[in-house]
């Protein structure tokens, strides 16, 4: 009997199939920052100051930022949120996106949150900018082997999406864009529908819609947020001959273009709590009661 209980427990596990596991962080504010690079892994700077936006909804239930970990080009374990604190020296490429930008000296992703003048130029004049706020908490993976510069054990890049409980309008609002043509990388964000944005241009069409904060402010209403299934990626991505992309804060989806990283650095406000995804704790819960039932027997046997 011992031995069945075993079995059934082994043939319970392995018929979850596999896929990414992911754990869940959100903000008593419900706003993330976000920072995105536009150029290729091979040929960054790898700043992520190309366009730098927050992701905010005024929903009762609030949003949530997914990040993904497992195995190819995702982190291989948990990624954490780390303080302004864990930025040791400026430029030096830990955490990932903490490198001497092309732009300016000062201006990669964490120095735009964190940074006071002089040692913040996130403008796309290279004039002195305020932080954004030095108390959000950025994601980064935990230091464990990933494909592509800038990551392993430089707290590499993150796979992530956001979900919505209850669908509720989220807000996309411009923050600063300053390098190259900040009018191009303004119009290249889109939200689709969580895995599904690059398969191909028809499918862009079918399940992304465009968040162009080229005016200062893009919204998604409620509607379209059920429309995407309560749960997207950002996608960025200009076509044309000198455009770039397209690049998924989700590089799992085929079509990203470049896989080696991810090309979206994320921060949360304030965050109050991390969840971790229901399978793991489905397998938590399954194993201790296997071991309940298991404990109970033997109680049984030996009376």
């Amino acid at each position: 009997m011992k031995f069945l209980i075993c079995a059934l427990g082994v043939v319970a596990l392995s018929a979850i199939p596999a896929r990414a596991s992911t754990v869940s962080f959100t903000s008593p504010l419900n706003t993330f920052y976000v920072g995105t690079e536009d150029s290729a892994s091979s040929s960054c700077d790898c700043d992520y100051n190309d366009l730098l936006f927050s992701v905010a909804s005024t929903g009762s239930s609030g949003i949530t930022l997914v990040a993904l970990y497992g195995t190819g080009d995702l982190q291989t374990a948990a990624p954490s949120l780390y303080t302004s604190s864990s930025v040791t020296a400026l430029n030096n490429g830990t955490p990932f996106w903490n490198t001497l930008s092309g732009d300016s000296t000062y201006a990669n992703f964490g120095e735009c949150l964190y940074d006071s003048s002089p040692h913040n130029t996130c403008t796309d004049t290279g004039a002195a900018h305020a932080p954004i706020d030095t108390t959000a908490q950025y994601l980064a993976g935990p230091g464990t082997t990933k494909a592509g510069p800038n990551s392993g054990d430089a707290h590499g890049s993150v796979d992530f999406y956001f979900s919505e409980t209850t669908a509720t309008a989220v807000t996309f609002t411009l923050l600063e864009s300053i390098a190259g043509t900040p009018a191009n990388d303004e119009a290249a964000l889109y939200a689709c529908k969580q895995g599904s944005a690059v398969n191909s241009n028809t499918n862009r069409t079918a399940n992304c819609i465009s968040v162009s904060v080229s005016s200062g402010t893009a919204t998604l209403t409620a509607a379209q947020v059920t429309t995407l299934g309560d749960s997207f990626d950002l996608l960025f991505y200009r076509g044309g001959g000198s455009g770039f992309g397209p690049y998924d804060s989700n590089t799992t989806v085929t079509g990203d273009s470049d896989t080696s990283i991810d090309h979206f650095a994320v921060a949360v406000a304030e965050p109050l709590s991390t969840t971790p995804e229901p399978a793991s704790v489905f397998l938590v819960g399954g194993g201790l009661l296997a071991a309940g039932l298991l404990r109970r027997r033997q109680r049984r046997q030996s009376a």
